[in-house]
C-alpha cells in the first residue's frame, strides 16, 4: 500500500502537477483550495516543498502540524492522517501574540466577558475580568478549520495561593478577509465565550505608543488628565498622571468603526509590587476625513475620557514645534500667511522650564483660536522662554480675529494672552 502510494506521488510530480488556484476556504489541510482535503492536497504540498511548485493560496492551511513552517513534517503528518493513522490528524494554527494586564485593583468586576474586535486583518480576542491565579503567565494555543478558530488558554507559571482579576488579549494575524467564528476555552477547559467577526482589512490604521518613566509628584492626589489632539489626519492621545503598575509596558488597541474610535490601554509588563505615575502618549495615523467620537479606556476597563474630533486633511493644525529653553526672547507674537496656510510664531512663550507644550486650534466663524497648553506635571522651580511655532491650513483669505490662549499647567485656567485683527490675503 505504501509503495503504491509513493509510486503514485512520483507519477504526479513528474507530470508537473499544478494545484488549483481558488479563493481561500480556510479548511485545515486544503492546500490547493478546492474545498476538500484529499490526496491532491498531499501532491500539491510535495510539489511546493520539493518541486518549486505554486505557493498554497492560504499558507496557514498547509502548515498541518501547526509548527509555523511548511516542510517535510507536514507531508508526513498528511500521509499519516490519510493513509496510516486517523489521529493525531491535521492541526492548523493562526500566528498570534498574547497580552495580559497585571492584577487589577480589588473591586467587583462582575462576570468575565469574552468578545472579538477587528483591526485591519487582525482579530483581537478579549477576555476581560478573568479571575485566575495571581501569578498568571498567559499564553494561548489555537486551531483553525473552515473559518472557525478555537483558542485555548494556558498558564506557564506555577500556581500561587491567590487569585485576582485580569484583562487578557490575544491578537490573531489572519492575513485574509472573511467571516470568523471564535470560541475561547478557559484554563479549566470551560467555554468562556463565542463571538463572530468580519475581517475586511479596510481599517488597518497604524499607531504607536510612548511612555515616560515612573514619576513622583509633589502634590498629594493628582487626577489623571486626557487630551485628544488632531494633527493633519493623525489623532494624538495624551494621558497624563496615569497611576499604573510601576513595571508598565504600555500598549493601546484602537478600534475604528462607523466614525467611532475606541482606544483601550493595556499593560503587557509583568506585575510588580508598586504603583506610580506615568505620562503616556499614543498616535493613530492616517484617519479618513470626518467627525469622530473618541473614547479612551484605561487598563482597568473604565472609560476615562471621551470627546468629538474633526479630521480634515485639508484644514486645521498640520504641525507645531517647541524650542529649547532660553533666557532672552527675540520678539513677541507674529503671523505669516500664504496659499491658505497660517503660521503662528510665539517668540517669548514664558512657561515652566521643563514644559511639554501641545498646541490646539479651532475656528469659530471669523475667530481663529490657538491654545498653548503645558501638559507637564513635573515640579521644578524655574521659568524660561520658548519659541512655539504652529501651522494650520485651509484658511480662506479674509478678515479674522486671531486669539492665543495659554494654560500654564494642567488644571490651571486658560488665559487669553493675545488678540488682534488680521487681514489674510
Amino acid at each position: 500500500m505504501k509503495r503504491a502510494l509513493i509510486l503514485l506521488v512520483i507519477v504526479f510530480i513528474l507530470a508537473g502537477f499544478n494545484p488549483i488556484q481558488a479563493q481561500m476556504p480556510y479548511k485545515c489541510g486544503d492546500v490547493n483550495a478546492d474545498f476538500s482535503v484529499n490526496l491532491l492536497d498531499v501532491l500539491a504540498l510535495i510539489d511546493y516543498v520539493y518541486n518549486e511548485g505554486p505557493e498554497p493560496p492560504v499558507m496557514m492551511m498547509a502548515d498541518v502540524n501547526g509548527d509555523g513552517e511548511v516542510n517535510l513534517l507536514d507531508i508526513l503528518r498528511y500521509i499519516d492522517k490519510l493513509y496510516v493513522y486517523p489521529n493525531p490528524g491535521l492541526h492548523c494554527v493562526v500566528p498570534h501574540d498574547d497580552y495580559q494586564t497585571g492584577c487589577l485593583p480589588e473591586k467587583d468586576y462582575g462576570d468575565d466577558t469574552m468578545y472579538v474586535s477587528v483591526a485591519g486583518y487582525d482579530l483581537h480576542i478579549h477576555h476581560d475580568n478573568a479571575y485566575y491565579d495571581c501569578c498568571l503567565g498567559y499564553w494561548t494555543g489555537n486551531s483553525i478549520d473552515m473559518n472557525h478558530i478555537t483558542v485555548y488558554q494556558f498558564d506557564s507559571i506555577p500556581e500561587c495561593d491567590c487569585y485576582c482579576y485580569f484583562n487578557l488579549e490575544s491578537v490573531f494575524h489572519t492575513e485574509y478577509a472573511g467571516s470568523y467564528v471564535v470560541t475561547l476555552i478557559g484554563l479549566e477547559g470551560d467555554t468562556v465565550g463565542i463571538d463572530t467577526a468580519e475581517v475586511t482589512g479596510e481599517e488597518a490604521f497604524t499607531h504607536e505608543e510612548t511612555q515616560s518613566g515612573c514619576l513622583e509628584y509633589a502634590k498629594d492626589d493628582p487626577t489623571d488628565t486626557v487630551f485628544f489632539e488632531v494633527v493633519g489626519n493623525d489623532l494624538h492621545t495624551f494621558h497624563r498622571n496615569a497611576y499604573y503598575n510601576c513595571g508598565l509596558a504600555y500598549l493601546v488597541e484602537y478600534k475604528v468603526a462607523d466614525f467611532h474610535i475606541r482606544a483601550t490601554e493595556a499593560d503587557t509588563g509583568m506585575p510588580a509590587d508598586c504603583i506610580c505615575y506615568f505620562n503616556l502618549k499614543s498616535v493613530l495615523y492616517d484617519l479618513p476625513d470626518g467627525e469622530y467620537t473618541v473614547t479612551l479606556v484605561d487598563v482597568y476597563g473604565t472609560e476615562i475620557a471621551w470627546d468629538t474630533i474633526v479630521v480634515d486633511g485639508e484644514y486645521g493644525l498640520t504641525g507645531y514645534e517647541q524650542s529649547d529653553c532660553f533666557e532672552d526672547p527675540t520678539g513677541l507674537i507674529e503671523y505669516s500667511y500664504a496659499d491658505g496656510e497660517l503660521t503662528l510664531k510665539h517668540h517669548d512663550a514664558f512657561y515652566n522650564c521643563v514644559a511639554e507644550m501641545i498646541i490646539q486650534f479651532e475656528q469659530e466663524g471669523n475667530v481663529l483660536r490657538f491654545y498653548e497648553r503645558n501638559i507637564s506635571e513635573e515640579a521644578v522651580y524655574c521659568l524660561c522662554y520658548f519659541e512655539l511655532d504652529a501651522t494650520v491650513e485651509g484658511i480662506a483669505p479674509g478678515e479674522y480675529i486671531v486669539e492665543v490662549w495659554a494654560q500654564d499647567y494642567p488644571y490651571s485656567p486658560t488665559v487669553l494672552i493675545d488678540e488682534r485683527i488680521l487681514i489674510l490675503e
